[in-house]
């Protein structure tokens, strides 16, 4: 994210704190730490940013406003289309049975353990709105991007769409034996 490109890594509740007085004494303009966190995902809240927000860490970051930056990276070819050369995991090199685990910031880590034909199953939670028993589709995990898991079953119903790691993306996939 380009906030952290000039501010630098934001993961503690003191980094939000700085970051929020940065960005006033760069901009003139407040976001509160609280705003920042949730933004982060350092918090949960399930609400979109408000554009005077959106504005605001844009100037901070160079821009004119919101409308600008996006205009600006819709035209970056960086951000058109791509190959991913990051650490990935197919659910297709899995065997039935065999255990993963994911992580995410902050301080989220789920395992899963693979049921077969891109379905996985949660083991275990720490900090993360998944449940235990938990069950979905996924056909990939990409370090450094977010899971996007369209449904979950749970307890005999369909969830919306989940979306782990929105904000830094996974931090950690790791096969367990």
């Amino acid at each position: 994210m380009q906030v952290e490109s000039r501010f630098g890594s934001v993961s503690h509740a003191s980094d939000f704190a700085n970051l929020s007085e940065d960005i006033e004494n760069e901009t003139s303009e407040l976001v509160s730490s609280s705003t920042l966190k949730r933004l982060w995902g350092y918090v949960d809240y399930m609400s979109n940013p408000r554009i005077y927000t959106l504005d605001v860490l844009s100037r901070y970051i160079g821009y004119q406003d919101f409308g600008h930056f996006c205009a600006e990276i819709h035209n970056d070819p960086q951000f058109v289309s791509g190959f991913l050369t990051g650490e990935c995991l197919s659910a297709d090199s899995l065997l039935e049975g065999e255990k993963i685990r994911v992580g995410w910031d902050p301080n989220r880590i789920v395992v899963l353990k693979y049921l077969g034909n891109n379905r996985f199953e949660v083991v275990s939670v720490q900090n993360a709105s998944l449940l235990k028993g938990d069950r979905f589709v996924l056909p990939a995990i990409v370090k450094g991007f977010p899971m996007y898991i369209p449904h979950i079953e749970r307890d005999g119903k369909t969830t919306p769409m989940y979306v782990a790691g929105y904000r830094s993306g996974i931090t950690l996939i790791k096969k367990l034996q």
